[in-house]
């Protein structure tokens, strides 16, 4: 590889470690969790690339192994960091565990590739999966984004790292040609005129390197003007527990705590608005908040840890 590339490559793997800093940081902070699932994205990317690079320097069996585990493990890790930071309401309807075992069944076919025979078109079918993973995912949160300018107040702003998380969406889709072009298959014959650049470029760290300069640019920003009061997560944990919320409860809770209307709550959970009324009902019960107003001012006076509704 050439020393321009080499470098590029060991720029971009020293932010990862920067931003990987700072996300951990930011979620300390939070105390929610909710950077976890970043944080698996950005260590499995780079441990791809990692892998992948060293694949080229010094072409072992061993690497690349290396990199078709880390590449299964982002079959997995890719939808699911995405649905966790879209929320809860799409992250429990992941299916988990068939998603999971068929990512550990390439992974195993893998290590039984490096150690015993070689399986044919196993790593086709291991970037065939990921490449469509990516792809599914990517268009999905920018689907789900679409019809939440719907349903969201236009006062309320999205988080700093769902925002970052979207345009990286939006340039997944086009990098991910250059993904296959220049990243795994470089399959173009040595006379025609771009054979060495294709060779020598690759599109993958240039991806990591703009999604790390955002990340750390949000990051610092989180660190500094962020404040430490009590998240909305941590919030309706406490509700959920002191209150016995079921899990279907909670999920509207946090939407009448985001001040949506019943027609709103109704679109976003796909159940008829007479079901609405009844689990909001519950929660007041159960709560003893009059209506939505209360409940919203006692989420408020928690956050600022002022006489919150639970001891």
């Amino acid at each position: 590889m050439e020393t321009t590339a080499l470098i590029i490559e060991f720029f971009t793997y020293s932010l990862s470690l920067i931003s990987l800093t700072l996300l951990l940081l930011v979620d300390k902070r939070r105390g929610d969790g909710s950077l976890r699932g970043l944080m698996a994205m950005i260590a499995s990317l780079t441990a791809l690339l990692v892998a992948n690079l060293l694949e080229h320097l010094f072409p072992l069996a061993v690497f690349s192994t290396m990199k078709g585990l880390a590449a299964a493990s982002m079959i997995f890790i890719t939808p699911w960091f995405s649905l966790r930071m879209l929320g809860e309401l799409y992250f429990n309807r992941f299916p988990q565990v068939p998603l999971l075992v068929y990512a550990l069944m390439i992974a195993l076919l893998l290590v039984v590739d490096a150690l015993f025979w070689p399986i044919s078109f196993l790593f086709f079918v291991l970037y065939a999966s990921l490449g469509l993973s990516i792809v599914l995912t990517t268009s999905f949160i920018l689907i789900v984004r679409h019809q939440r300018r719907h349903l969201s107040s236009p006062e309320k702003a999205e988080s700093w790292e769902i925002q970052v998380c979207t345009v990286m969406a939006k340039l997944a889709l086009f990098f991910m040609p250059l993904f296959l072009l220049f990243d795994f298959w470089r399959f173009v014959p040595s006379h025609l005129w771009f054979h060495d650049l294709v060779s020598s470029f690759s599109a993958a760290p240039l991806f990591l390197m703009i999604w790390n300069i955002l990340l750390i640019y949000g990051g610092v920003k989180a660190l500094v003007f962020e404040n430490s009061s009590q998240s909305l997560s941590e919030i309706l944990n406490r509700w959920e527990s002191a209150y016995s919320l079921s899990p279907r409860e909670r999920e509207v809770c946090k939407l009448l705590l985001d001040g949506k209307s019943y027609k709103q709550i109704e679109n976003a959970l796909f159940i008829s608005q007479a079901t609405v009324k009844t689990h909001t009902n519950r929660i007041y019960q159960k709560t003893g908040a009059k209506n939505q107003v209360e409940l919203i001012h006692w989420m408020m006076l928690a956050q600022k840890g002022e006489n919150q509704p639970i001891s």
